[in-house]
């Protein structure tokens, strides 16, 4: 916990630097003739939005720099070009790696979800039976009167078919994962 706070604290900083930076370079922009000053800005606001891990962002901040930077030198151009292309990519890994593993805690939690349904499906079953049948209890059971038995036996009977059917519903859901 401690490790994904300091995470946070971490990404926060370099976003919060990263959106100085954006904003000094919109400054920048009503300057005259500070095109390539204004490319290395967002190049920096990239590198950024890079180390909060926020590649969709510092792929924008290449394009940027990609735009507002020197059109005659080509090779910069070109390089702005590529890692915004790299972010782009980056972003869609990260995301998938965010899918896969969101995926993996759910049913991680639902397996348990799955055997806490078991046993309320076992328990409810149980108690059902204790209470229907006459010849466990012989309606000694806090003086229950035949019918009174009867109908809490019934309830226990329903709230157990109830919730095995979640958890066959659920049981098919977490075989469908795998």
């Amino acid at each position: 916990m401690e490790k994904n706070l300091k995470q946070n604290s971490r990404e926060a900083y370099f976003v919060s630097e990263a959106r100085s930076l954006i904003s000094k370079a919109e400054k920048m922009r009503m300057l005259p003739g500070s095109g390539n000053s204004i490319s290395k800005v967002y190049e920096s606001a990239a590198q950024s939005y890079i180390q909060a891990r926020r590649f969709l962002d510092a792929a924008n901040c290449y394009l940027d720099a990609q735009i507002y930077g020197d059109i005659h030198n080509k090779d910069q151009q070109k390089q702005f070009k590529d890692k915004e292309k790299e972010m782009r990519s980056m972003y869609k890994i990260n995301l998938r790696n965010k899918k896969e593993s969101s995926g993996l805690e759910r049913r991680i939690f639902s397996k348990r979800e799955n055997s806490l349904l078991a046993m309320v499906v076992v328990a409810s079953l149980s108690i059902s039976l204790f209470f229907i049948s006459s010849n466990l209890t012989g309606f000694a059971v806090s003086n229950l009167s035949y019918q009174g038995a009867q109908g809490i036996g019934m309830g226990f009977f329903l709230v157990g078919l109830v919730f095995a059917f979640f958890y066959l519903r659920n049981r098919e859901k977490i075989s469908k994962d795998l």
